[in-house]
């Protein structure tokens, strides 16, 4: 199923996964919670995948549910997100023989940062380039206001990933850039921009490396 994956694919799922997240913003467990609205952007986003990929398959999806509510249930392993393929194991040491399912493979993974530090990038990022997954997706929060700037941030973290990282990734490879809803100026981005100027800001492109 992941060979059907796409950069366009990605960039559709990503836009109706900020629309949703957008239009909960103001509802009572998410409003004035920055860090509540990109969680559930995030769990839109991986959901999403899951459903469109790799559902029909047995596969198993590790993530953080949040529902619209806001609540919050445990579920990730390792990354953001991950999607993995696995087995049972058993001990039939004793009469009653114990089980447990194990996963030998990651088919697709993925690490959001918000933050625009290079520190963060680094944290983040190196868990997928470290990772084996076959395909892997990277969410870069942008919170630069001037479309010049947030252009040149953008380019810059292609560079990083082309000229600095490129040996490094072996496997089909995506990194998003979407509004993040940090605060500027005492207020959200959310808060203060309308839907279709963020959704404007919505980049997504594939890297190319040595697969």
């Amino acid at each position: 199923m992941e060979n059907l994956i796409s950069k366009n694919h990605l960039e559709e799922i990503i836009i109706a996964s900020f629309k949703k997240a957008y239009q909960l913003k103001d509802t009572e467990n998410f409003k004035n919670d920055n860090q509540r609205r990109s969680s559930k952007f995030v769990y839109e986003v991986s959901r999403h995948i899951y459903d469109k990929w790799f559902s029909k398959c047995d596969y198993t999806l590790h993530l953080q549910e949040v529902d619209d509510s806001g609540k919050k249930s445990s579920g990730e392993w390792l990354f953001d997100m991950c999607i993995t393929s696995g087995r049972t194991i058993t001990d039939d040491r004793w009469r009653i023989k114990s089980h447990a399912p194990i996963n030998t493979e990651i088919v697709f993974n993925m690490e959001s940062e918000f933050s625009t530090g290079l520190k963060d990038l680094a944290q983040d990022l190196g868990k997928l380039l470290a990772s084996k997954s076959n395909v892997s997706l990277y969410i870069q929060g942008l919170n630069q206001i001037v479309k010049k700037y947030r252009e040149e941030f953008i380019d810059n973290r292609i560079s990083i990933l082309k000229e600095q990282l490129i040996d490094d990734i072996q496997n089909e490879f995506y990194i998003a850039f979407c509004p993040s809803p940090v605060k500027e100026t005492n207020q959200s981005l959310w808060d203060t921009y309308d839907m279709a100027e963020l959704l404007s800001w919505i980049k997504v492109f594939q890297i190319k490396g040595n697969l």
